[in-house]
């Protein structure tokens, strides 16, 4: 079984060609080839556990236009929560910031499901789950390594203020977002880990 999220980030001369920063690579973790050539398409993204058989080209263009229209959607409601706990963020009561982020996971997985549920009655399904690791070893050869680093770079950044903040407040729920955060980079840093062995093969 072959682990492919649309075509690589280098052509056969081995030239670097990175097809965009994380919204083309978000989008292609919704995809993936599998043994036989077959295209796949998963609602719930690089974690989705059932995948759906894309039929043609035409169908993957539609699907990768909707998965835009979703991410749209997250940022926009992403951005209402923002402003709606804003100033939890400059108090001590800080448990709201916690329960929107350990909600944000199952509301997205279900959102997802609503939202392409009218393309996906239509496809047939297909039994083999998705592989983020092959998904995030994928954005080292799509995004440039400059927005990797920079991306890595911010989150560890954030973290360590995050935790920091935890240390001088004795917050145990300040010091779960700092480890929250600290977990997300294990894609980015997978990510620079397979730029780097790619890099090196070139060289």
């Amino acid at each position: 079984m072959t682990e492919g999220f649309g075509s690589a980030g280098h052509d056969r001369q081995g030239e670097s060609v990175y097809r965009g920063g994380f919204i083309y690579a978000g989008i292609s973790g919704y995809f993936r080839t599998v043994e036989g050539g077959e295209k796949v398409f998963y609602p719930q993204g690089a974690f989705g556990r059932r995948g759906f058989a894309v039929a043609s080209a035409e169908q993957e263009l539609i699907l990768r236009t909707n998965i835009r229209g979703l991410q749209r959607l997250y940022r926009g409601i992403l951005i209402a929560l923002i402003l709606i706990f804003s100033g939890y963020l400059s108090t001590q009561t800080s448990w709201p910031v916690l329960l929107i982020v350990i909600g944000s996971w199952p509301s997205q997985w279900l959102l997802a499901r609503a939202y392409f549920w009218r393309f996906t009655r239509m496809m047939e399904p297909v039994a083999i789950p998705n592989s983020p690791l092959a998904c995030w070893r994928s954005m080292g050869r799509t995004i440039n390594p400059t927005l990797l680093i920079g991306q890595t770079i911010f989150l560890c950044v954030l973290s360590g203020a995050t935790l920091y903040r935890a240390y001088q407040n004795q917050d145990l729920i300040w010091l779960l977002l700092g480890l929250f955060i600290a977990m997300s980079l294990a894609p980015y840093v997978i990510a620079l880990l397979s730029w780097r062995r790619t890099w090196m093969s070139i060289k």
